[in-house]
């Protein structure tokens, strides 16, 4: 027998300090940043909840995972960027005041475009959409960074046993840094 208890005592009644949080979003306009790239205006806005899903689901589309739940490779997981910059990118023309606004079209940056820039200018519009939408990424959380770090103590000891076993340090030969042992 199933024994309902709002049936026996009633639903209790709303009180005002069951809430304990209120959420007002009163402002629901992108943050905006003003862009040149070759003297034209552009406006880089906030990633919006779509811009973050295709980003999410690329990064995750593109990497395959170990059955111990390690990375195995990464795939087309960089097609995120540039696909992230073309959803937050807009076209943009100045002002009576000489300030960039949105076309009236609100057209964003083809990623064909975005892909034929400079990295140099990619990786900054990339790193300003990141710091403009906080919630693009998750934090780290203190586990997750202890464990990141003792797959890299792992991964350098395997490199370090290696370089042991051919005579020479870590780093690969030719390149900076790089070191040649010799026995007389």
């Amino acid at each position: 027998m199933r024994i309902n208890i709002f049936e026996l005592f009633g639903r209790p009644p709303l009180r005002e300090e069951r809430f304990v949080d209120d959420l007002n979003f009163d402002d629901l306009e992108p943050i905006r940043l003003s862009v040149n790239i070759r003297k034209e205006p552009f406006v880089l806005c906030e990633a919006s909840a779509g811009a973050a899903a295709r980003y999410r689901n690329l990064i995750t589309k593109g990497a395959s995972l170990t059955s111990d739940g390690r990375v195995a490779s990464l795939g087309h997981m960089h097609d995120a960027e540039p696909r992230l910059i073309s959803d937050c990118l807009f076209y943009a023309l100045k002002d009576s005041e000489g300030r960039p606004r949105l076309d009236q079209l609100g057209r964003p940056v083809p990623e064909e475009t975005v892909r034929s820039w400079p990295q140099r200018l990619t990786s900054k519009l990339f790193e300003k959409i990141k710091e403009i939408s906080p919630e693009l990424e998750k934090a780290d959380t203190e586990e997750a960074l202890e464990k990141q770090i003792a797959a890299l103590q792992a991964k350098l000891a395997k490199l370090r046993e290696a370089a042991a076993g051919n005579g020479r340090t870590g780093a690969a030969e030719g390149q900076p840094g790089a070191t040649t042992a010799t026995s007389v």
